[in-house]
């Protein structure tokens, strides 16, 4: 394609930019162009009558258009930003020149530094400022990522203490930056509640923080349903560790229908579901049961797992001894 498509309807460009969610990485952004047709510019041309969307009132713009910047800010009341442009003259040699300048001082990148260096050029140091607020946000959040990254892993690797360290790092980042009702801090609160139950058996503090992640991510609707499992599946398992059966087949249970719903049937989430129901119904004395979920796990890991894979494995071992046991 070697045109820019744009619009002389402002609605049509509004219900085009309003398609898009924003976002913590993404924008919406509307470039209001000026053109003065006694200019000699790139070639644009009014298509509304041979394209097969007129309403749209389209016209296009060949690309290499130079434009020159005139203002941009953010309209808070329609929550998106303006730029506004003039399509610049082909005989405008000094905005050329100004152009090639500013392009070799601030490289090709099209990032927020660069996009704050334009405004300071510009004399507008009030937007270039939000810029760089908003690029020292995303750093902040980018290091709350590498933190919980960290959590993440050192909870794998059984080290509680490094563990919760990052995470409690991730956590107050992005409380400080997100809000304290935002999915990601729900996310911390739920790895930190399961380095509790996991590693150290302190089922008050894993309760606390489960049940934290819990409130956050019922609210939303509609909700992560897969995250909702998630955290179900851990309460499940605090639940067990406190010998609070009922309980914990209860919040299992609302895992695995999440799962089954929102899932395909051979996915290993629903295995894990299976073997885990499999495991409490085990530790109850309910043999039977234990046989049926750990039989079903196994069926779907044989699907989709090598057979030397630790989670066949250790199924296959579960279901000898529970037969063994049942043959006494």
């Amino acid at each position: 394609n070697s045109f820019l498509s744009t619009t002389r309807s402002r609605s049509t460009a509004l219900e085009f930019v309003l398609l898009n969610q924003k976002t913590d990485d993404v924008q919406k952004l509307i470039f209001e162009i000026e053109i003065n047709p006694r200019l000699q510019t790139k070639a644009f041309a009014d298509i509304t009558q041979m394209s097969f969307f007129g309403k749209e009132n389209e016209i296009l713009i060949m690309l290499g258009a130079l434009f020159r910047i005139k203002e941009i800010y953010e309209n808070d009341k329609e929550g998106i930003w303006i730029a506004r442009v003039s399509l610049a003259s082909e005989d405008d040699y000094q905005l050329k020149e100004i152009f090639s300048y500013m392009k070799n001082r601030i490289d090709d990148d099209t990032d927020l530094d660069s996009l704050g260096k334009i405004l300071i050029q510009m004399g507008q140091p009030e937007q270039a400022e939000k810029c760089y607020r908003r690029m020292l946000d995303e750093s902040r959040l980018a290091l709350a990522r590498a933190e919980s990254g960290l959590g993440i892993a050192y909870l794998d690797c059984r080290k509680d203490v490094e563990s919760l360290k990052h995470l409690e790092e991730a956590l107050h980042i992005r409380q400080s930056l997100l809000g304290q009702d935002h999915r990601d801090v729900g996310e911390c609160y739920k790895y930190i509640g399961i380095v509790h139950w996991f590693l150290r058996n302190d089922y008050d503090q894993a309760l606390f923080n489960l049940k934290k992640a819990l409130e956050i991510q019922e609210a939303p609707v509609p909700s992560d349903f897969i995250s909702l499992a998630e955290i179900y599946s851990n309460l499940a398992a605090t639940y067990k560790r406190m010998k609070q059966y009922d309980l914990s087949l209860d919040y299992h249970n609302k895992a695995l229908n999440i799962r089954q719903k929102h899932l395909p049937s051979n996915h290993p989430d629903i295995a894990g579901s299976y073997n885990n129901l499999g495991r409490l119904y085990e530790s109850i004395g309910n043999y039977s049961a234990a046989l049926e979920y750990y039989e079903k796990s196994l069926e779907i890991t044989r699907k989709i797992l090598p057979p030397t894979h630790e989670d066949v494995i250790r199924t296959e071992n579960n279901i000898c001894q529970l037969k063994k046991k049942l043959n006494e």
